[in-house]
């Protein structure tokens, strides 16, 4: 995964013939998307991991200690990595559904959440994402921590819209 997610999506999108046409769906599947947004800020598949991209890479070149929390359903990506200046640490989920997946997700969330809280300080907690925001506040050791949240979306609107032909 040498490159972010939206360069490898904009080259394939280059590489369509003149004349045919794709679906950024198939686009971002063909560049590496899992049937679900990891939310990493390598991941940038929308408008809400865009904004979490440019906050978070403009505040370390602020000189900021920046750390970022996201799902993870690529197994084969390292637990913790830096991009930019930002260190990202993934919590694995897995692809199950419904309450399964969320209970992990949250449970996962929160483990990371309370090792990280264990080794920094943090001066502000920002969450973005519903799942993550929900795991870290259900951690005892958030209790009464300065936070913000950043409403984006209630849902990813694209998993409901019916997928067009490719041509």
């Amino acid at each position: 995964f040498g490159r972010i997610f939206s360069e490898r999506v904009v080259e394939l999108a280059r590489s369509i013939p003149k004349g045919r046409v794709t679906t950024y769906g198939d686009l971002a599947r063909a560049a590496g998307a899992g049937s679900m947004a990891s939310r990493s800020i390598t991941s940038i598949l929308g408008g809400s991991e865009r904004v979490t991209y440019e906050e978070t890479t403009r505040l370390a070149r602020r000189g900021h200690t920046v750390h970022v929390m996201s799902r993870d359903f690529y197994p084969e990506r390292p637990s913790e990595e830096v991009i930019r200046g930002v260190t990202e640490y993934r919590y694995r989920c897995t692809e199950a559904s419904g309450i399964a997946f969320l209970l992990r997700a949250i449970k996962n969330g929160r483990r990371l959440f309370e090792s990280l809280d264990g080794r920094f300080h943090y001066d502000l907690i920002h969450l973005i994402h519903p799942i993550t925001a929900l795991s870290i506040n259900l951690s005892r050791t958030a209790k009464g921590r300065p936070k913000v949240y950043t409403f984006l979306s209630p849902i990813d609107q694209s998993y409901f819209l019916p997928k067009p032909k490719v041509f």
